[in-house]
């Protein structure tokens, strides 16, 4: 073991004192990236802490407290795009504190802006892409075991000025890496809205897709065995009846779901728990729909985003809204829950084409619905093309994957649209959807996939009800910064 320790945060979008007071009744997704971290570094024998700030605030004297009692040398926060500030803001009260506590980010955002990142004087390193390895080599340099111009995916500074080593190769056989360690997240798993991560990559080149920049476009999985053992560890240590998987493809590759399939039956899971997970139109067939299902699967998502086949090619989703509309009806019949997820507002999208999407969720069998606004996150083609229309941004904090109607306005506006407009759109949007009597039953009955409305009172179902309801019919006025970025 060396002589440093680490404290791992999963930082929130907002300070303690922002928290908003429902959040609590919001199911937390595991933070599989700080876990898997956290699992290298246990099997590496190197000493840690961690924090998830989405499930208990982070106050600064809860931070300066376990700095100390804890003996942490170094600090290391994975964050997305829309944790950049609150990340920031973490290592300025670290770096108050002393400047010898070396202080790391990693994940989705500095991956792809490792540049800017590291212009803040608070910051030492970032961590490019897949972490393990990079973090651990990081760590003995810091006991002196190697050197820095060694470790590849690192970016630092030395004397002010700011170094890239080369990237890493990302790591082909994931079965190589820990198990995910479950038992850190024990202790809050009732916040837990518990998943498993089956694999990494996506073979997909979706413009508005930032995972890409931290796991690449080559998909990798574990093998069916090593899933299982994760299926094994929440049925019966933690007694979980519903589980769901992450991965943002879970059916890419056919076999090795058919495969999975078979062992949760032979091992009888599928009479113990319910499973979901998100996918692709275009890789599903009647077969594998229905071995699922014997499987235990009961709800699948698909990425639907348009219902424009002009679009479908603008997006390069690879695939046609005929082809996605077939998959929704195969898997309706194969008796599986289906949540369509749609993006309003794509670049050059016409508001006939808006309203299209919006009737198509109508018109076909999906029981639930999300609507999103574009998001243009950097590293992905959309933020580029953003660009080249002449939007720059400086300022992340819209840059928000809640919904637009949560008290966001839109970021990226197509050409003759406005911010208010789209905002409108996406509440008018849920507000047809869920307010039928068919959709107001179920949502009642079952809630949403992140929402299991069994765990509410009647008081809190109202309090939340009530919520909803102002959300879609409150008009809320663009900010100044939203109107600065209105066209048309």
């Amino acid at each position: 073991m060396g002589t440093q320790k680490i404290l791992l945060i999963n930082p929130s979008l907002t300070r303690p004192n922002e928290f908003n007071t429902l959040k609590r009744f919001i199911p937390v997704g595991l933070p599989h990236g700080m876990g898997y971290l956290a699992g290298y570094l246990t099997e590496k024998k190197m000493d840690y802490e961690i924090f998830d700030e989405l499930i208990e605030p982070l106050y600064e004297e809860v931070l300066k407290r376990i700095i100390i009692e804890k003996n942490i040398s170094v600090v290391g926060i994975s964050c997305m795009t829309p944790f950049i500030y609150r990340s920031m803001d973490i290592l300025r009260i670290v770096k108050n504190m002393s400047l010898d506590i070396k202080t790391i980010l990693g994940g989705f955002h500095p991956s792809v802006m490792p540049e800017e990142c590291l212009t803040n004087e608070n910051l030492d390193y970032v961590v490019r892409q897949e972490g393990e390895i990079t973090l651990c080599e990081l760590m003995k340099y810091f006991d002196g075991d190697i050197n820095i111009s060694d470790i590849k995916g690192l970016s630092y500074k030395i004397s002010g000025k700011i170094v890239h080593n080369p990237d890493r190769p990302l790591i082909d056989d994931i079965d190589s890496l820990p198990d995910f360690p479950f038992y850190l997240f024990e202790k809050h798993e009732d916040r837990y809205n518990i998943k498993i991560l089956s694999s990494r990559g996506c073979p997909g080149n979706c413009i508005f897709c930032a995972a890409c920049s931290v796991w690449g476009r080559k998909y990798r999985f574990r093998s069916s065995e090593n899933v299982i053992k994760d299926i094994d560890i929440l049925i019966n240590r933690f007694g979980r009846k519903n589980i769901s998987f992450v991965d943002d493809t879970f059916t890419a590759d056919r076999n090795r779901v058919i495969e999975l399939c078979e062992l949760i039956m032979k091992n009888d899971f599928h009479k113990k728990a319910k499973f979901y997970c998100n996918t692709r139109g275009d890789t599903l067939d009647m077969e594998l729909l229905e071995t699922m299902k014997a499987a235990g699967f009961r709800g699948i998502s698909i990425g639907i985003e348009t219902a424009s086949n002009r679009l479908m090619k603008i997006i390069k989703k690879g695939e046609t809204v005929e082809t996605n509309v077939r998959a929704v009806r195969m898997a309706h019949k194969a008796g599986l829950k289906v949540r369509g997820t749609f993006i309003l507002g794509f670049p050059t999208e016409t508001r006939e084409e808006s309203m299209e999407t919006i009737k198509l969720a109508l018109r076909n069998p999906f029981d639930f619905a999300r609507f999103g606004l574009p998001i243009p996150f950097p590293g992905t083609e959309l933020y580029e093309l953003a660009r080249r229309e002449g939007i720059h941004y400086n300022d992340y904090k819209d840059f928000d994957v809640r919904d637009g109607f949560m008290k966001k306005q839109a970021v990226y506006i197509p050409q003759g649209r406005t911010s208010s407009e789209m905002a409108k759109l996406q509440r008018r949007a849920y507000f047809r959807f869920y307010f039928r009597i068919g959709q107001m039953i179920n949502f009642l009955k079952v809630g949403l996939p992140e929402l299991d409305l069994k765990s509410f009172s009647i008081f809190e179902r109202l309090r939340l009800g009530y919520k909803i309801i102002l959300k879609f019919h409150a008009a809320k006025k663009p900010t100044e910064s939203t109107r600065k970025t209105d066209r048309g």
